[in-house]
């Protein structure tokens, strides 16, 4: 079950990153992210990195996607129509992807095989979610609340400023 689980969720993550690249409209890219962006924090769920898919909604979804949607729905252009759309850009682009994949995935394939080679296989996921309380969410949400309850909130209040700062320098920039 866990294993169709993983493919569920990696196909709705390349569905998602395969309707950003081939969309048009921004706010359908902006959408075709947020279904990658929960794709990949269900996957982290699975293996058991519960601290890094809550921190993945939390600051992906509910941060950097929330404020690109503020920035698409405050401009007055949200088609993309001020990409340059030329056949030349299109397969330079192409061409600097190709060539950025084809690297990194040489990259991949040559550190991973030395390490394999070196070190023993990696212990099983569910011994490390035997950790139990030093690893929880639970705890960390206490330590949240109790001991970094301050630098927390400046957190919390300098992130809200920020988007209140940027909102309003965008409608200043729409009147004129």
């Amino acid at each position: 079950m866990p294993q169709l689980l993983f493919y569920l969720f990696a196909a709705l993550s390349v569905t998602g990153g395969v309707w950003l690249l081939l969309s048009k409209n921004l706010l359908h890219m902006a959408f075709a992210l947020l279904l990658t962006l929960l794709g990949l924090a269900a996957i982290y769920v699975l293996l058991y990195a519960d601290f890094v898919a809550v921190a993945q909604i939390m600051v992906y979804v509910g941060g950097v996607l929330v404020l690109i949607l503020f920035g698409l729905l405050l401009s007055s252009n949200s088609t993309g129509n001020f990409l340059v759309q030329e056949p030349v850009n299109r397969w330079l682009g192409l061409l600097l992807a190709a060539a950025l994949l084809g690297g990194g995935g040489w990259i991949l394939v040559h550190s991973f095989s030395e390490a394999f080679s070196k070190y023993p296989a990696v212990p099983a996921l569910a011994e490390q979610a035997a950790l139990g309380k030093y690893t929880s969410l639970h705890s960390l949400g206490r330590q949240l609340i109790s001991t970094y309850v301050l630098p927390f909130e400046v957190a919390s209040v300098l992130l809200l400023v920020a988007l209140v700062g940027a909102a309003a320098i965008t409608k200043q920039t729409s009147r004129k």
